[in-house]
Formats: C-alpha cells, sequence, structure tokens
C-alpha cells in the first residue's frame, strides 16, 4: 500500500511544488506554508520564542492571523501543535468561543488527528486528490 501510495503522490502533485519541498529539505530548512481556514488565510511561522509566555509551544493570533510554533520542538511535535492551533482557527471561525477555550478539548482533537493522519498517510492523499468520487 505505501509504495502504490507513494507512486499517486508523486502522479498528482505539483513537480514544481516537489522540487521547492525537496530544496528546502536538503538545506534543512522547514517550509511552511499559509494555511486557508474558514476563508482567512494564516501565516504560519516558526519562532524561537512565542511572545506572551515562555512555556507555550504554539499560539494563534487571530488579528494578524499567525499561527507561530515553537522552533525547537522535534518534527511530530511541530505538527501535533500545528495541529492544535488549526483547530482553534476552525472553532474561532464557527463562533464557538466555549470550545475555543476548551484546551482539553482542543488538545483531543489535535491529538486524534496528528495519530489519525500519521497512521494513515493515504487519507492526506485522498483529500489532495479529492478522492471518493469519481464524478468530481
Amino acid at each position: 500500500i505505501a509504495q502504490e501510495a507513494a507512486k499517486y503522490a508523486v502522479e498528482t502533485l505539483d513537480i514544481e511544488r516537489a522540487l521547492v519541498v525537496k530544496q528546502a529539505r536538503d538545506e534543512g530548512r522547514e517550509l511552511m506554508e499559509d494555511l486557508c481556514i474558514g476563508g482567512k488565510r494564516y501565516e504560519v511561522q516558526l519562532v524561537k520564542r512565542i511572545a506572551r509566555d515562555t512555556f507555550l509551544m504554539g499560539e494563534t493570533d487571530f488579528v494578524e492571523q499567525t499561527i507561530k510554533v515553537h522552533d525547537s520542538l522535534k518534527a511530530d511535535r511541530k505538527r501535533e501543535v500545528l495541529l492544535h492551533e488549526i483547530v482553534h482557527c476552525i472553532f474561532e471561525d464557527s463562533g464557538d468561543t466555549v470550545s475555543n477555550n476548551d484546551e482539553r478539548l482542543v488538545s483531543t482533537i489535535a491529538s486524534g488527528l496528528n495519530q489519525v493522519l500519521s497512521h494513515n498517510p493515504w487519507l492526506v492523499l485522498l483529500f489532495i486528490s479529492r478522492g471518493l468520487n469519481d464524478e468530481e
């Protein structure tokens, strides 16, 4: 399955984009792009310090539309923190301030998504290719 998924990824991904990603990795750089969440574009930044609290691993500024992730984290933890901040953005966009302020709920959803996506990479490809319905 992994070989089929990799072959499919190569066939469906933009080659120029793949080369940019490869070059960034070869140079030891993290490549972070803007995220579109609920019609808003958030700039994703890797930072050495989160301004308001030294213990935070990530932070979202809804006014400036930025998501900051602490640079010193290991890659798997960075992904989970990024998902955590994305969940905050989703709740913010929906107007659900109660859920947005519930760190336990946000962390549970982010951790669950991280596990599902990490263990099922074909699922990411499914969304990239807009699969499941040949008519679209």
